[in-house]
């Protein structure tokens, strides 16, 4: 069968997105496939960098990312794609709520396209977007904040690392808002987009991309 590049904690936050990684990695390994489940290291994210080093030095790394297409999501994935021989599915999720209708999103369907498709982003549904060869898989999830100190420290530091970073042409890799906030797992209303039924679906659709039968482009196959 197919080998497979499971990537997920590209954003570490998106504890959602992680949660169907693992899970279909192992849906993908009853169905013979070589699966390759890949955890990126907190600390050569986004948030680990913020986190964990001075304004001034976490700038300063940023800067060295992004000249050297480490923070760029197609070269970062075709570089997993090159290593392993294997195409990259790579997990996120992405709030409902960010356009006010968590109560409408659908997380047992989902639509198959092109990076920049219309209507393809911030999902109300799951989606496997393809950019590169290589693909995305959205799933919706409720996020929350981060708890108050936390956010009031990481909101403080992370400004100050934008206005640093201004001088280093990155600040369009610092969105605040989108590094404090997290998709709360043990939470009563995040169980629908916990559902067993979501990480088979992804699952199946990824067998039939690798397996090369792959999905029309609109609604997937159950």
């Amino acid at each position: 069968m197919a080998k497979v590049v499971i990537l997920w904690n590209e954003h570490p936050l998106e504890t959602v997105a992680g949660h169907h990684a693992r899970k279909c990695a192992g849906i993908l390994r009853t169905l013979g496939h070589e699966v390759v489940l890949e955890k990126n290291p907190v600390e050569k994210t986004t948030y680990g960098i913020a986190r964990d080093e001075t304004p001034e030095l976490a700038a300063k790394i940023m800067a060295i990312k992004t000249r050297d297409g480490s923070f760029d999501f197609g070269s970062a994935l075709q570089k997993y794609r090159k290593r392993h021989d294997a195409t990259v599915f790579s997990f996120h999720s992405s709030s409902p709520d960010i356009l006010g209708h968590a109560e409408k999103a659908k997380p047992k369907k989902f639509k198959v396209g092109p990076m920049g498709a219309p209507g393809l982003w911030y999902p109300h549904e799951i989606l496997l977007i393809k950019f590169g060869g290589n693909y995305y898989v959205e799933v919706p999830a409720i996020d929350h904040a981060l708890p108050k100190q936390l956010h009031k420290k990481m909101k403080t530091k992370l400004t100050r690392i934008k206005n640093i970073a201004n001088n280093y042409s990155v600040s369009q890799k610092l969105d605040p808002d989108h590094n404090l906030t997290y998709s709360k797992i043990r939470q009563p209303e995040q169980q629908k987009f916990l559902d067993p039924e979501i990480s088979k679906k992804i699952a199946y659709a990824i067998d039939e991309i690798i397996s090369n039968k792959e999905p029309a482009k609109g609604q997937a196959k159950a």
